[in-house]
């Protein structure tokens, strides 16, 4: 998926319209803005549960002046995404960011990044390259791009809203994460840079032979799909 999708702007209202295929949509991941008040969860909870909403696994990121709530449902089938943004709206709060989702969001993110380390440090061979480093650190920020590029390109001052965050490596490169569906948690970019401390203590900077892409810069592309920006039906 592109960096520079648009987030602003509605989905066109196409064939290939992630509302028009919600009924093949296993699950969705919600994030949700709320206040650390007693109830609170569970005033969403009936809300989902009134639109016959399954809750199939839930976070919770504590964030500036409340917490940040992360379900994954499984929605009825056919159920517009506009629908459960109201719903949560008409409670007071505020969804920011919601994506198809499947098993992967199921699997807690830091035992998936630790696990996806530790296969990289067990031994010689290609777990020693940037790729492992690339992939734990997409676990952490499931979905989302990573790369690593050069400072001279990196723009370490653009965060696109907190969709965009620029973290430094020992070797002078730089790791650039984007992602569409939800700004970035400071939680999470504090995961990300404890990860690359924990790799960085066993075995040093990234390799500075390893492969790379034409522009230098080696990736995981974002697989998921916004839904954030449906036009509420």
């Amino acid at each position: 998926m592109d960096r520079n999708t648009d987030h602003g702007a509605p989905f066109p209202p196409t064939d290939g319209h992630p509302a028009r295929q919600l009924a093949a949509t296993p699950a969705w991941r919600v994030r949700i803005r709320m206040d650390d008040d007693p109830g609170a969860l569970a005033r969403v909870a009936g809300r989902l549960a009134d639109l016959e909403c399954n809750i199939l696994g839930l976070g919770v990121l504590p964030v500036p002046g409340g917490v940040l709530d992360e379900i994954v449902v499984r929605p009825a089938i056919g159920l517009p995404p506009g629908h459960l943004l109201r719903a949560v709206e008409d409670e007071g709060y505020e969804c920011v960011g919601i994506t198809e989702a499947d098993v992967h969001d199921l699997v807690d993110p830091v035992t998936a990044a630790l696990g996806t380390a530790a296969r990289m440090l067990a031994g010689p061979g290609p777990h020693h390259g940037t790729r492992p480093v690339l992939d734990a650190v997409s676990a952490l920020i499931w979905p989302a791009r990573v790369a690593v590029v050069s400072a001279d390109v990196a723009e370490a001052d653009r965060t696109d809203g907190g969709h965009r965050a620029v973290l430094p490596d020992r070797s002078g490169r730089m790791l650039v994460l984007s992602r569409v569906w939800a700004p970035f948690t400071q939680l999470e970019l504090a995961r990300v840079c404890a990860l690359l401390d924990l790799v960085d203590a066993a075995r040093g900077e990234f390799p500075a032979h390893s492969a790379a892409g034409r522009d230098g810069t080696q990736q995981v592309t974002e697989t998921s799909t916004p839904l954030r920006n449906e036009t509420c039906t």
